[in-house]
Order: C-alpha cells, then structure tokens, then sequence
C-alpha cells in the first residue's frame, strides 16, 4: 500500500473566551494553497420559516442528534462539547445539525448564533463577534469563524468541496453555571463543518479516496485525572488510508489498510480493528468501527504511562459534497478504556473527526499546480 503522505499543511485555530476554548487547539488539515472566500453566494431572503427554523431533537443508542429540517444556505454537522465544572458529567457530547448564512452570519444549530459582526476577513477565513451583548468573563465576546472556499489556481469553477466552522458563545458569569439553549453548563462550543454542495454515491463510482481520521480523548480531562499524571493525549487514535473506495454494499477498511509503515498512528501502533462506512442514497455517510492500539515502547514505562486502548467508534454522520464528489467529511463518537502502566484503567470519551479528499482530484490540483 502507498504511504500517506502529508499533502497539507497544518494551521492551528484555538477557540477564544471559554475554557474550552484556553484549553484547545484544534488542528486543521487544510490544502496547499490559500483559501479564498466566495462571491458567488446567492443572498436568499430569510422567510418567516428559515427565521424560525429550530433544531429537532433525536437520540438513537444514547446519542442526541439535533437535526435541521431543511437549509437554503450552507450546510454542515458539528459536535456540540458541553463542559460542567460544578456538576457531573465532566463532559457532554452532542451532534448538531448547522445552517450557516455567510453574508449576515447567522447560525442556525442546536446552540445558534445571531446578532453576530463580520469584524475580520483574510482570504481564508471570517471572523464574527457579538458586539451587541455585555463583556464576557476575561473581556472576551462570543465569536465563530467560517473558512473560505478556495478556487483552484486557473479553475474558478473548481473550489474546496468544505470548510470548518468553530462557534464559541461565551457567557458572561463565570461563577455560575449558563442555560444554553439545549442544556445548563459552564461552556459550550461547537466544532464542525460546511458545504455548498451536497454530491450523490454516482458521482463517487470509481474513485478512490485519501482518509485522515482522528479521535480526540476526553475521557481523563477531570482534575483528579490531571493529578494522577496520566499520559492520555498519547493514546489518541490516528489513523490515514490512501486506498478508500466506497462500495454498494458498505465500505469495511481492516485496520492493515489504514496503516504506513512506520505503524499509522503517531503515538501509538495500531494492532487490530476495522473501520465501516456506508454511503446512501442522498449522499450522507454512516460509520462505525473498532481499534486496538499498543504503546511502540518496548520497555522505561512511567507509572502514568499509557500501555493499551480499545477505541469503539460508536457513530460517525457525514456527508458526501463537492462538484464531483471531490470530498466528504463526517463528525462523530468513540468509547472503550485505556490501560495504564501502574495498572489503572480510565474510560474514552472521544470525539471523531474524517477528512476524505478524492486521490485523483488531489493529485491534480493540489499538488500537480504546486
């Protein structure tokens, strides 16, 4: 199998006001060349529906999806992280729905966003602030940010088939807890995805696809955790492939297929496990999977040092898009336990991320007109 090679580079984005938003960097692949935003949005007048428009609630196998009815604008999946400091749980996950309307700013999710400003624009990103509510906690106002769609060099009708979206409302008490929208937490932010263009399985026959998949453990965030010294950052699951083809009757990559040489996970080594997609109909995408992942020391263990983890992706929700199926993306969660040195056993809480961009596509733009 051809080795996955790094074909972007890496921007790093932190979420500003909000605990989450101190404690996280979340690292975005993103092409080798500058994101562009586009002119050609066409600016639909928000009806009496689309103004009204709320997020329904589901829950399927202790998973909440808050989904969108319908959206004229662009579209796209994030994980809503609720943290709660002054009452369990920890950490609350939830799957959102979003409907983004670039030129007003406004964000209809299960934790919307309006009365938001257009206050900075380069060509790969926008950033929104609500000028219009008091100071925040650390002088800091509720903001979100949008990537641009970038155009191919000397291909204006060919662009980035999605963009990230991070979302912060930031709440001005610090000493008491907030009623969001959907639940009471001291934070809440929302990390997911956009895009125009909703592509469909045919589009798709033949290709073969690039795949980056991460999954981020929450599961040993607590303070008591923090102050057993438990290494769990590098027990995170990270896994490439350059050899995904979707199937008519389901995708199943074991785990030898998502694996380079030097063993597919930066901090760990992958042993055993199976990654399933399944692309229907309308486009969306379904997954779920397992994973067995070993530390590649052989021998100097710390006490907090991590040993083994099993990784459980219980969902994964995305979509297909692009003109031409040129990528898709999917959002989702993960369980299972990691296993220490000192004998100690903490539970995963993890949240999933898929990047898939078509080979060919790749190939040819991104790197051929380098």
């Amino acid at each position: 199998m051809i080795s996955f090679e790094r074909l972007s580079r890496v921007i790093s984005l932190s979420l500003h006001g909000s605990y989450l938003g101190k404690r996280l960097c979340s690292t975005l692949l993103v092409a080798q060349f500058v994101m562009a935003l586009s002119s050609a949005h066409l600016l639909l007048p928000i009806g009496a529906a689309m103004a009204d428009m709320q997020t329904i609630r589901t829950e399927e196998n202790g998973v909440v999806h808050h989904r969108l009815e319908s959206c004229d604008y662009e579209r796209g999946i994030a994980i809503a992280h609720y943290t709660h400091r002054h009452d369990e749980p920890q950490y609350q996950f939830e799957l959102t729905d979003m409907c983004f309307q670039r030129e007003t700013g406004r964000l209809w999710a299960s934790e919307p966003a309006e009365n938001f400003t257009l206050v900075q624009q380069d060509p790969s990103i926008s950033w929104y602030e609500d000028l219009a509510s008091e100071i925040g906690r650390s002088g800091s106002k509720g903001k979100f940010s949008a990537g641009g769609y970038a155009p191919i060099s000397g291909k204006p009708d060919i662009r980035t088939s999605y963009v990230d979206l991070f979302f912060d409302p930031t709440q001005p008490d610090v000493t008491r807890p907030t009623e969001f929208h959907q639940h009471t937490a001291d934070d809440v932010g929302l990390m997911g995805y956009l895009f125009e263009k909703q592509a469909l399985p045919e589009e798709a026959a033949g290709k073969t696809y690039r795949i980056a998949l991460t999954g981020f453990d929450w599961g040993l965030s607590d303070p008591a955790s923090r102050n057993a010294r438990y290494d769990r950052n590098k027990s995170d699951l990270v896994l490439n492939s350059d050899s995904l083809v979707f199937e008519q009757d389901g995708t199943v990559m074991d785990a030898g297929e998502l694996l380079d040489p030097d063993g597919g996970n930066v901090n760990g080594k992958v042993t055993s496990g199976q990654l399933r997609l399944a692309l229907h109909p309308d486009g969306t995408i379904s997954g779920e999977g397992q994973f067995e992942i070993e530390n590649p020391r052989l021998a100097g263990f710390e006490p907090g040092e991590w040993v083994s983890a099993s990784w459980k992706i219980d969902k994964l929700v995305g979509h297909l898009a692009g003109e031409g199926a040129t990528g898709f993306r999917l959002k989702g969660f993960a369980s299972g336990e990691t296993r220490y040195h000192d004998g100690y056993v903490g539970k995963i809480i993890g949240t999933l991320n898929v990047r898939g961009t078509d080979l060919a596509f790749e190939e040819e733009f991104l790197v051929g007109g380098q």
